[in-house]
């Protein structure tokens, strides 16, 4: 068993290994951690800056045992830049049996999460216009929130945290695009961050790019405003 290293080459495949619990502590003791929820380690960061994304099962019954997740993150990670989507690289991922942790190694993505920013006209405009994209490439991003949505140095957006994410080969249909706006739209921070206002001129701007993509009929605009007064 060989403790992974990483790649920074272009990737189009992911490399898979097995360590020991012995080879997995001695990895972690070199890292800070990045990222908690509640007591749980979610993120943690190597001297080089690269990142260790975990993924923690809770049973032997779980689905990720079957199409582990940290593959799952792995794989959408290289799908959407192969469709032109800029996304985290250099993926290796490895188990670590002894403790069921699933876990993903990976440069992280340039640039500044918009939650992280203060709100403007444009800003929202452009990302109206980058989730219309999404929704007309058959994107579908579970995680679609403001934390998950980079802007790069050099302009436009990234996506991080992409483990649950389905690609369907077509437009996606406007129940679906409600559905992705529900998660957009669910978290308080994300509701703050827009405000009433923001919202409604994110609707607006995402409905005129979908309809400039698709064609898409029926006033979606206030079913999305429904999901933000809910």
């Amino acid at each position: 068993m060989r403790q992974p290293s990483i790649d920074t080459g272009t990737q189009t495949t992911v490399d898979r290994w097995i360590i020991s619990r012995a080879q997995y502590d001695a990895l972690a003791a070199e890292c800070k951690v990045h990222t908690l929820a509640g007591d749980a380690i979610k993120i943690l960061e190597t001297p080089n800056g690269s990142f260790i994304k975990l993924f923690k099962l809770k049973s032997l019954l779980s689905s990720g045992l079957v199409y582990p997740y940290n593959l799952r993150f792995a794989h959408n990670a290289v799908k959407l830049r192969t469709l032109g989507v800029p996304s985290i690289e250099s993926i290796q991922t490895f188990f670590v049996p002894r403790i069921m942790l699933q876990c993903a190694i990976y440069t992280p993505l340039p640039g500044l999460s918009l939650i992280d920013q203060s709100p403007s006209h444009n800003l929202i405009s452009a990302l109206a216009q980058f989730v219309a994209d999404l929704h007309h490439r058959g994107i579908y991003f579970r995680s679609l929130h403001l934390g998950n949505v980079i802007t790069l140095p050099a302009g436009g957006f990234g996506l991080i945290d992409v483990s649950g994410m389905h690609f369907k080969g077509r437009p996606l249909r406007p129940s679906e695009r409600v559905r992705n706006f529900h998660h957009l739209f669910r978290r308080e921070d994300n509701r703050v961050w827009y405000g009433k206002s923001g919202a409604t001129h994110l609707m607006h701007e995402y409905e005129k790019a979908a309809a400039d993509f698709d064609e898409v009929s029926g006033n979606l605009t206030d079913r999305f405003l429904s999901l933000f007064d809910s």
